[in-house]
Protein backbone atom coordinates (compact mmCIF):
# COMPACT_ATOMS: atom_id res chain seq x y z
CA UNK A 1 0.00 0.00 0.00
CA UNK A 2 1.20 3.51 -0.75
CA UNK A 3 1.63 5.65 2.36
CA UNK A 4 2.32 9.35 2.52
CA UNK A 5 4.68 11.66 4.36
CA UNK A 6 3.24 15.20 4.40
CA UNK A 7 4.65 18.50 5.60
CA UNK A 8 3.63 22.11 5.09
CA UNK A 9 4.95 25.56 5.93
CA UNK A 10 3.42 29.00 5.49
CA UNK A 11 5.83 31.91 5.95
CA UNK A 12 5.08 35.64 5.83
CA UNK A 13 8.18 36.19 3.68
CA UNK A 14 10.55 39.14 3.81
CA UNK A 15 8.43 42.05 2.60
CA UNK A 16 4.83 41.64 3.79
CA UNK A 17 3.47 42.68 7.19
CA UNK A 18 0.88 39.89 7.36
CA UNK A 19 0.47 36.40 5.97
CA UNK A 20 -2.59 36.09 3.72
CA UNK A 21 -1.88 32.45 2.80
CA UNK A 22 -3.60 29.54 4.55
CA UNK A 23 -3.21 25.79 4.23
CA UNK A 24 -4.50 22.51 5.59
CA UNK A 25 -3.23 18.94 5.89
CA UNK A 26 -6.01 16.75 7.24
CA UNK A 27 -6.59 13.00 7.61
CA UNK A 28 -10.27 12.53 6.76
CA UNK A 29 -10.72 9.19 8.55
CA UNK A 30 -8.16 8.29 11.20
CA UNK A 31 -10.03 5.07 12.04
CA UNK A 32 -9.64 3.70 8.52
CA UNK A 33 -6.74 1.58 7.35
CA UNK A 34 -6.81 3.57 4.11
CA UNK A 35 -4.94 6.78 3.48
CA UNK A 36 -7.60 9.41 3.03
CA UNK A 37 -5.97 12.82 3.07
CA UNK A 38 -7.17 16.31 2.22
CA UNK A 39 -4.59 18.99 1.47
CA UNK A 40 -5.62 22.58 0.69
CA UNK A 41 -3.66 25.76 -0.04
CA UNK A 42 -5.18 29.22 -0.48
CA UNK A 43 -3.66 32.64 -1.20
CA UNK A 44 -5.93 35.48 -0.12
CA UNK A 45 -6.40 38.76 -1.99
CA UNK A 46 -8.03 41.99 -0.90
CA UNK A 47 -5.41 43.27 1.49
CA UNK A 48 -4.28 42.35 4.99
CA UNK A 49 -7.28 41.32 7.13
CA UNK A 50 -9.59 40.63 4.17
CA UNK A 51 -7.09 38.47 2.32
CA UNK A 52 -6.26 36.44 5.40
CA UNK A 53 -9.95 36.03 6.21
CA UNK A 54 -10.72 34.84 2.68
CA UNK A 55 -8.01 32.18 2.63
CA UNK A 56 -8.86 30.92 6.13
CA UNK A 57 -12.58 30.72 5.40
CA UNK A 58 -11.89 28.92 2.11
CA UNK A 59 -9.71 26.24 3.70
CA UNK A 60 -12.11 25.73 6.61
CA UNK A 61 -15.21 25.50 4.42
CA UNK A 62 -13.68 22.94 2.06
CA UNK A 63 -12.62 20.78 5.00
CA UNK A 64 -16.11 20.96 6.53
CA UNK A 65 -17.90 20.16 3.27
CA UNK A 66 -15.75 17.13 2.45
CA UNK A 67 -15.63 15.83 6.03
CA UNK A 68 -19.40 15.57 6.32
CA UNK A 69 -20.07 14.15 2.85
CA UNK A 70 -17.33 11.62 2.12
CA UNK A 71 -18.39 9.65 -0.95
CA UNK A 72 -17.00 7.72 -3.88
CA UNK A 73 -17.87 10.68 -6.13
CA UNK A 74 -14.70 12.52 -5.20
CA UNK A 75 -14.39 14.82 -8.26
CA UNK A 76 -17.94 16.08 -7.84
CA UNK A 77 -17.66 16.51 -4.08
CA UNK A 78 -14.35 18.35 -4.41
CA UNK A 79 -15.82 20.70 -7.00
CA UNK A 80 -18.93 21.28 -4.90
CA UNK A 81 -16.83 21.97 -1.80
CA UNK A 82 -14.84 24.66 -3.61
CA UNK A 83 -18.06 26.14 -4.99
CA UNK A 84 -19.50 26.20 -1.45
CA UNK A 85 -16.41 28.05 -0.22
CA UNK A 86 -16.88 30.57 -3.04
CA UNK A 87 -20.53 31.12 -2.14
CA UNK A 88 -19.63 31.44 1.54
CA UNK A 89 -17.20 34.25 0.73
CA UNK A 90 -19.76 35.95 -1.50
CA UNK A 91 -22.26 35.89 1.37
CA UNK A 92 -19.71 37.39 3.77
CA UNK A 93 -19.03 40.20 1.31
CA UNK A 94 -22.73 40.81 0.78
CA UNK A 95 -23.26 41.12 4.54
CA UNK A 96 -20.20 43.33 5.04
CA UNK A 97 -19.53 45.72 2.13
CA UNK A 98 -16.15 46.66 3.62
CA UNK A 99 -14.95 43.23 2.47
CA UNK A 100 -15.66 44.07 -1.18
CA UNK A 101 -12.74 42.86 -3.29
CA UNK A 102 -11.90 40.05 -0.87
CA UNK A 103 -11.09 36.74 -2.51
CA UNK A 104 -8.68 33.85 -2.62
CA UNK A 105 -7.04 31.32 -4.87
CA UNK A 106 -7.40 27.66 -3.96
CA UNK A 107 -5.74 24.38 -4.83
CA UNK A 108 -7.12 21.31 -3.04
CA UNK A 109 -5.87 17.73 -3.31
CA UNK A 110 -7.83 14.73 -2.04
CA UNK A 111 -5.72 11.57 -1.85
CA UNK A 112 -6.96 8.07 -1.16
CA UNK A 113 -4.68 5.06 -1.62
CA UNK A 114 -3.09 5.48 -5.06
CA UNK A 115 -5.30 8.22 -6.49
CA UNK A 116 -5.32 11.99 -6.16
CA UNK A 117 -8.02 14.41 -7.22
CA UNK A 118 -7.07 18.05 -7.61
CA UNK A 119 -9.47 21.00 -7.54
CA UNK A 120 -8.09 24.36 -8.60
CA UNK A 121 -8.88 28.07 -8.93
CA UNK A 122 -6.32 30.86 -9.38
CA UNK A 123 -2.52 30.71 -9.41
CA UNK A 124 -1.64 28.52 -6.48
CA UNK A 125 -0.21 25.37 -8.03
CA UNK A 126 0.00 21.60 -7.72
CA UNK A 127 2.95 19.71 -9.20
CA UNK A 128 3.62 16.01 -9.67
CA UNK A 129 7.28 15.03 -9.50
CA UNK A 130 7.89 11.53 -10.87
CA UNK A 131 11.40 10.12 -11.31
CA UNK A 132 12.75 13.61 -10.72
CA UNK A 133 10.70 15.16 -13.51
CA UNK A 134 8.25 17.98 -12.60
CA UNK A 135 4.83 18.27 -14.22
CA UNK A 136 2.55 21.17 -13.37
CA UNK A 137 -0.88 19.62 -12.84
CA UNK A 138 -2.80 22.87 -12.56
CA UNK A 139 -3.04 25.73 -15.02
CA UNK A 140 -2.82 29.28 -13.71
CA UNK A 141 -5.97 31.37 -14.01
CA UNK A 142 -4.05 34.54 -14.86
CA UNK A 143 -4.04 37.11 -17.62
CA UNK A 144 -0.55 36.15 -18.79
CA UNK A 145 -1.46 32.45 -18.98
CA UNK A 146 -4.35 33.47 -21.23
CA UNK A 147 -1.84 35.38 -23.38
CA UNK A 148 0.40 32.30 -23.54
CA UNK A 149 -2.48 30.06 -24.66
CA UNK A 150 -3.35 32.55 -27.40
CA UNK A 151 0.27 32.71 -28.56
CA UNK A 152 0.62 36.40 -27.72
CA UNK A 153 3.62 35.82 -25.45
CA UNK A 154 5.90 32.87 -24.68
CA UNK A 155 6.19 30.94 -21.41
CA UNK A 156 9.55 32.64 -20.85
CA UNK A 157 8.07 36.10 -21.39
CA UNK A 158 5.21 35.25 -19.02
CA UNK A 159 7.65 34.59 -16.17
CA UNK A 160 8.77 38.23 -16.09
CA UNK A 161 5.59 39.91 -17.35
CA UNK A 162 4.50 42.82 -15.08
CA UNK A 163 0.92 41.45 -14.97
CA UNK A 164 1.90 37.83 -14.28
CA UNK A 165 -0.01 37.79 -10.96
CA UNK A 166 -3.22 39.35 -12.30
CA UNK A 167 -5.91 36.73 -11.68
CA UNK A 168 -8.79 35.92 -14.01
CA UNK A 169 -10.44 33.59 -11.46
CA UNK A 170 -10.66 33.72 -7.66
CA UNK A 171 -13.12 32.55 -5.03
CA UNK A 172 -15.32 35.33 -3.71
CA UNK A 173 -14.62 37.63 -6.64
CA UNK A 174 -16.09 36.10 -9.80
CA UNK A 175 -19.80 35.86 -10.59
CA UNK A 176 -19.15 32.57 -12.39
CA UNK A 177 -16.34 30.49 -10.93
CA UNK A 178 -14.27 28.21 -13.14
CA UNK A 179 -13.18 25.20 -11.09
CA UNK A 180 -10.69 22.85 -12.74
CA UNK A 181 -10.67 19.20 -11.62
CA UNK A 182 -7.83 16.78 -12.36
CA UNK A 183 -7.36 13.05 -11.66
CA UNK A 184 -3.80 11.88 -10.95
CA UNK A 185 -3.03 8.15 -10.52
CA UNK A 186 -0.11 7.86 -8.08
CA UNK A 187 2.90 5.56 -8.07
CA UNK A 188 5.47 4.65 -5.46
CA UNK A 189 8.03 7.46 -4.96
CA UNK A 190 5.80 10.10 -6.55
CA UNK A 191 5.93 13.52 -4.93
CA UNK A 192 3.14 16.09 -4.90
CA UNK A 193 3.98 19.73 -4.25
CA UNK A 194 1.43 22.46 -3.59
CA UNK A 195 2.64 26.05 -3.42
CA UNK A 196 1.63 29.69 -3.59
CA UNK A 197 3.08 32.17 -6.06
CA UNK A 198 5.45 33.37 -3.35
CA UNK A 199 7.37 30.16 -4.04
CA UNK A 200 6.87 29.43 -7.73
CA UNK A 201 7.66 33.02 -8.74
CA UNK A 202 11.14 32.69 -7.24
CA UNK A 203 12.04 29.00 -7.54
CA UNK A 204 11.82 27.30 -10.92
CA UNK A 205 10.29 23.90 -11.59
CA UNK A 206 13.57 22.05 -11.99
CA UNK A 207 14.88 23.39 -8.68
CA UNK A 208 11.69 22.41 -6.89
CA UNK A 209 11.81 18.92 -8.39
CA UNK A 210 15.42 18.42 -7.36
CA UNK A 211 14.79 19.48 -3.77
CA UNK A 212 11.62 17.42 -3.20
CA UNK A 213 13.26 14.35 -4.76
CA UNK A 214 16.39 14.61 -2.63
CA UNK A 215 15.02 15.34 0.84
CA UNK A 216 12.29 14.26 3.24
CA UNK A 217 8.97 16.10 3.06
CA UNK A 218 9.88 18.24 6.06
CA UNK A 219 13.41 19.07 4.93
CA UNK A 220 12.30 19.72 1.35
CA UNK A 221 9.56 22.10 2.45
CA UNK A 222 11.92 24.05 4.69
CA UNK A 223 14.57 24.27 1.98
CA UNK A 224 12.06 25.51 -0.61
CA UNK A 225 10.77 28.26 1.67
CA UNK A 226 14.30 29.26 2.71
CA UNK A 227 15.37 29.46 -0.94
CA UNK A 228 12.46 31.75 -1.83
CA UNK A 229 13.33 33.99 1.13
CA UNK A 230 16.98 34.15 0.11
CA UNK A 231 15.81 35.40 -3.29
CA UNK A 232 13.83 38.23 -1.80
CA UNK A 233 10.70 36.65 -0.32
CA UNK A 234 8.59 39.42 -1.84
CA UNK A 235 5.30 37.65 -1.09
CA UNK A 236 3.95 35.20 1.46
CA UNK A 237 5.42 31.75 0.84
CA UNK A 238 3.50 28.51 1.35
CA UNK A 239 4.60 25.02 0.37
CA UNK A 240 3.25 21.54 1.07
CA UNK A 241 5.23 18.44 0.11
CA UNK A 242 3.59 15.00 -0.04
CA UNK A 243 5.93 12.05 -0.60
CA UNK A 244 4.67 8.54 -1.35
CA UNK A 245 6.24 5.17 -0.66
CA UNK A 246 5.27 1.54 -0.20
CA UNK A 247 5.10 0.21 3.36
CA UNK A 248 4.12 -3.37 4.25
CA UNK A 249 3.85 -2.51 7.95
CA UNK A 250 1.67 0.55 8.31
CA UNK A 251 -0.88 2.63 6.51
CA UNK A 252 -0.70 5.69 8.72
CA UNK A 253 0.08 9.07 7.22
CA UNK A 254 2.66 11.25 8.93
CA UNK A 255 1.05 14.68 8.97
CA UNK A 256 2.96 17.78 9.97
CA UNK A 257 2.44 21.48 9.49
CA UNK A 258 3.87 24.77 10.64
CA UNK A 259 2.82 28.35 10.14
CA UNK A 260 4.77 31.56 10.65
CA UNK A 261 2.69 34.73 10.83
Amino acid sequence: MIIFECFGISDVGCARATNEDSFLIYHLDRRSSKNNILVVIADGVGGHVAGRLASEKCVSKIKDEISKKITTQKPLLLKNAIQSAHEHLRNLIRDNPRLEGMGTTCTAVWIEKDEAYVGHVGDTRAYLVRNGNPVQITEDHTLVQRFVKKGIITEEEAESHPDRNLLTQALGVCNFLQIDIFHVPLQEKDVLLLCSDGLHDLVDNSEMASIVSMYSAEDATKRLVDLAKKRGGYDNITAIVIKSEISPRTSECDLSATREH
